[in-house]
């Protein structure tokens, strides 16, 4: 007989269109259309199910068997009668879904700092939400950026969701206790996986011998000092993970304290930070910033928790403002006073003083000693239906 196979959806039988025609051909191959089938034999059909995006398919694979077209012309006749060609129809079903690699930040923790402090510093809530998002085209390209020339490739590189992980504060002296942060990975994904970081100096993307790499910018020059420092490092750089399996990346903040600074006059406050690529192999990559500061003896500094804070939608005319304490520490080792700055909050709303009075910081000023936290209470009181931004110093 003569074997020809389709797959439909088991819901459209018969009336296909074209979107779900299309959708189906790319994401499945069959590596026999048609064909023969001698008598008493079997033939094997192999199915290849390759997802171009997140879906799932419910459908049949149908096998139509006809009699070799060689006897079409053929007729029998039996008892005066003619014997029709015959024609058999047979199916099952077969369930197919599509899911990109996926990982979520599931939990993280340090020794000294609290988890809700650890979720703000390091965007937690940002990154789950961009890697729960759809790929876009540059995120394709990056699973394959060692195909593209090295100008193009950077141009990838740059386009990807930036996120900070803050480490915060340390003091700059000798024998610094490095910070540690662990973070849990989870595999949330249907299928098993494979992650990496990707630092700025195992980059796989090379120059061709002919090409001239210039002079390196002030960037890439800071990002060399601190891999030569080792300042900002990563344990546990690629990983395999079957479904739903955990995992523990060791975050360190180890800045040095060299000598030949200090005779330089350079113990002082010192930023740091680093570029480095988070990658789902053919999933969801990301940039991550990792940052950290040190800070001279003696020296105060004033840190926010968050840098963006929202207030609840607040109903027009309500008799009480609704208060939003903001939390402030001095994260250095001397004291400190602060003041808030009200022209600054006038100049950032064009001068609009009614404001003061829809928008009022309590305490605007005071004292902090090393390491002593406080709050800011802030009071809001909407004249109008509008969203405000407050900008203050």
């Amino acid at each position: 007989v003569h074997g020809e196979f389709k797959l439909l959806p088991v819901e459209e039988v018969g009336k296909l269109d074209a979107r779900l025609s299309n959708s189906i051909n790319k994401c499945f191959a069959l590596d026999i259309r048609e064909g023969l089938i001698a008598a008493n034999s079997k033939l094997e059909v192999t199915i290849t199910f390759t997802p171009n995006e997140m879906c799932e398919f419910n459908v049949n694979l149908v096998c139509v068997a006809r009699e070799n077209s060689l006897f079409k012309t053929m007729s029998y006749k039996t008892a005066g009668t003619q014997k029709k060609m015959m024609t058999q129809k047979c199916s099952i079903p077969i369930k197919a879904r599509g899911r990109y690699p996926q990982i979520k930040l599931v939990d993280i923790r340090n020794e000294f700092i609290s988890v809700s402090t650890l979720w703000d510093s390091f965007s937690v809530a940002k990154v789950n939400k961009e890697l729960m998002s759809e790929m876009t085209p540059d995120e394709f390209k990056f699973n394959m950026i060692e195909k593209f020339a090295y100008t193009e490739a950077q141009n990838i590189q740059r386009s990807l969701k930036n996120f900070d992980f803050n480490f915060g504060f340390l003091p700059n002296k000798p024998k610094i206790k490095p910070r540690r942060i662990v973070l849990t990975i989870q595999n949330i994904g249907g299928c098993d996986l494979d992650w990496v970081f990707k630092m700025p100096s195992d980059s796989q993307i090379e120059l061709e011998p002919w090409a001239d790499p210039g002079e390196p910018t002030a960037e890439e020059a800071f990002e060399k000092e601190m891999l030569d420092r080792n300042i900002l490092k990563i344990r546990a750089r690629a990983g395999h993970h079957k479904e739903n399996e955990l995992c523990d990346i060791e975050l360190f903040y180890c800045p040095s304290y060299e000598e030949e600074r200090k005779e330089e006059g350079k113990k002082r406050s010192e930023e740091h930070h680093l570029r480095v690529f988070f990658q789902i192999i053919n999933g969801k990559p990301i940039s991550i910033t990792l940052r950290g500061m040190t800070l001279a003896p003696m020296q105060g500094q004033l840190a926010f928790r968050k840098k963006h804070f929202e207030l609840p939608t607040v109903p027009i005319g309500c008799p009480l403002p609704v208060t939003l304490p903001i939390e402030i520490q001095n994260v250095g080792s001397g004291k400190i006073t602060y003041k808030i700055d009200t022209q600054a909050l006038l100049d950032s709303n064009k001068g609009n003083k009614s404001l003061l009075s829809v928008f009022e910081v309590k305490n605007p000023e005071g004292l902090l000693t090393p390491g002593e936290k406080q709050y800011l209470y802030c009071m809001f009181k909407p004249l109008e239906a509008k969203v405000t931004l407050f900008l203050f110093f």
